[in-house]
């Protein structure tokens, strides 16, 4: 679309969010409305966020969770199909998964705490965020999850930047920083953190970089 040929953003794409708003136009190539995500895109393609859902009880990981009656079943399944500036949607319901990596930067939505349940069955850490991810976890209750006796956050690790809204984080074991391990920046606003364990320090939060906490 637009008044010449452009080449649309992929999914993921290093031009996400990487551009500066100085002197940059309101609108893209196309007339869309800039910016989009976080940030003013790299280039003349602004690009638009997709919504994907997860169900555990109806979802498939077969289908393409762009709509609601074509869930994924797994929360995982989300993770690999999403890219920068995209948004999870997770219905109502326990979901027994761990390990899971968030390596896009994302905004991943539950149906509200105590309704929206990862449950990591004491097998591994709940969520990870790695260097470099800008990403947003809201209305969750993140349980049992385990990093065991020698590594760190059991619930949360994050080594990017996180913004935890609305969400409960109870339940969950590790060396350090049994309920959050921060190393990153991290913004925790209205939420619960209880009954988390750590062998070493840090019970609840273990902190060694920004924090930022409202409400909770």
């Amino acid at each position: 679309g637009g008044p010449t040929q452009t080449l649309a953003l992929l999914p993921g794409s290093p031009a996400i969010d990487a551009g500066t708003a100085t002197s940059a136009p309101t609108t893209d190539q196309r007339g869309v409305l800039r910016p989009q995500g976080n940030a003013v895109d790299i280039g003349a393609f602004e690009y638009a966020p997709r919504t994907f859902y997860v169900n555990v009880a109806t979802g498939n990981d077969t289908n393409d969770g762009t709509s609601v009656g074509t869930s994924f079943k797994t929360i995982a399944k989300s993770f690999l199909a999403s890219g920068t500036g995209d948004i999870i949607i997770i219905a109502a319901g326990t979901y027994p998964e761990n390990n899971l990596v968030i390596s896009q930067s994302v905004s991943v939505r539950g149906a509200g705490v105590g309704q929206t349940i990862i449950d990591g069955k004491q097998l591994q850490r709940a969520f990870n965020v790695p260097v470099g991810v800008v990403a947003t976890l809201s209305d969750l209750t993140i349980t049992n999850g385990n990093a065991g006796n020698t590594a760190n956050g059991g619930g949360i690790e994050n080594l990017g930047s996180l913004t935890i809204s609305n969400c409960a984080i109870l339940n969950n074991n590790a060396a350090i920083g049994g309920g959050i391990y921060n190393l990153g920046i991290l913004t925790i606003t209205n939420c619960v953190v209880m009954g988390n364990n750590a062998t070493n320090r840090g019970g609840a939060i273990e902190n060694y970089s920004v924090l930022t906490m409202t409400g909770s």
